[in-house]
């Protein structure tokens, strides 16, 4: 709590306020640099969380002071918090575009991880009359379901059902991330992770 309180500080002294909806703050010793503890304050837009790393953060030396003072919050608000479209039927949506992107055999099938909604700023969406990506519209912020899937061929997901993995599996196994919209239901992104 004196690490916060002691961030606010230097915050107060630079003028530089906290984003409104702002979490409770994140605070980390000795992680980056030695005997430095690193706040973060990461944005929110109501109760939903920014997807892009969008926050203030504060980094000092326990004995040195003020390292590093900052903000990445530089995207606009999205218009609407709306959520319309349902967790499943995003699930249901991003599937769908797996479906024409993956055609070979190790993606033929794949789990979701999670389904979470998220703010985030995209300058795509997909068209799913043309079957492809517009890109470069411009930037928007939206409030999207943030779909993790994990993709897994038919013989690794036995493997798996047998026993634990170690943590050095987890971290290979690529993931697909799909940003569908909560309002619109329209594909706003998608990343690939192998």
């Amino acid at each position: 709590a004196a690490a916060v309180e002691r961030a606010k500080e230097h915050l107060k002294v630079f003028k530089m306020p906290l984003p409104s909806g702002a979490c409770e703050p994140y605070a980390s010793f000795n992680i980056r640099w030695r005997s430095c503890w690193e706040i973060r304050w990461n944005r929110f837009s109501g109760p939903y969380p920014w997807g892009t790393g969008e926050a203030i953060y504060v980094m000092f030396h326990e004995k040195d002071g003020l390292e590093v003072l900052g903000s990445s919050i530089c995207l606009p608000e999205p218009k609407s918090l709306e959520v319309k479209i349902s967790k499943e039927h995003a699930i249901a949506k991003a599937g769908k575009l797996l479906g024409l992107d993956q055609r070979s055999a190790y993606y033929r099938s794949c789990l979701v991880v999670s389904c979470t909604l998220n703010v985030i700023a995209t300058d795509r969406t997909f068209d799913e009359k043309q079957k492809k990506w517009i890109l470069n519209i411009p930037l928007q912020s939206r409030l999207c379901w943030f779909v993790r899937y994990w993709m897994v061929d038919a013989k690794e997901q036995e493997r798996r059902r047998k026993g634990p993995l170690d943590s050095k599996e987890n971290m290979t196994s690529p993931h697909t991330l799909l940003w569908v919209d909560a309002a619109t239901g329209e594909l706003a992104h998608i990343n690939m992770l192998l």
